[in-house]
């Protein structure tokens, strides 16, 4: 069956399309964190060069709260990647799938691993 038929038109419409703004809204937490992780990295840089020309600037605490922002922000943005990846696979794939081969068994999180493919 090919992809441009009416039919996948129809199915596009009816399936993919409500399950799409989910999935933006997963996406779009991760670009937050991500944005928010740069933004944190660049302070604690600026930072560190500040206390580092300037040892009145600051002291270490300071570069402590920074760097664990950074580690928190690098694992929320991480953590929400891999979430908008899994609710990619088990929402759009797994439709697609059924449209394309009703019957087929697909399973997420079976045999290839996301580092081998």
């Amino acid at each position: 069956m090919p992809a441009n038929s009416p039919d996948f038109d129809k199915f596009y419409v009816e399936k993919i399309e409500p399950i799409l703004p989910r999935l933006k809204q997963a996406q779009g937490k991760g670009r937050a964190w991500r944005a928010a992780t740069v933004g944190a990295m660049c302070v604690t840089v600026l930072y560190g060069i500040g206390v580092y020309t300037n040892p009145s600037f600051g002291d270490g605490w300071v570069i402590f709260f920074l760097v664990c922002m950074v580690l928190v922000g690098f694992y929320q943005s991480v953590h929400n990647n891999d979430a908008y990846t899994d609710a990619h696979k088990t929402l759009v794939i797994t439709e697609v799938i059924n449209y394309v081969a009703p019957g087929v068994v697909f399973k997420p999180y079976k045999n290839v691993s996301s580092k081998a493919f």
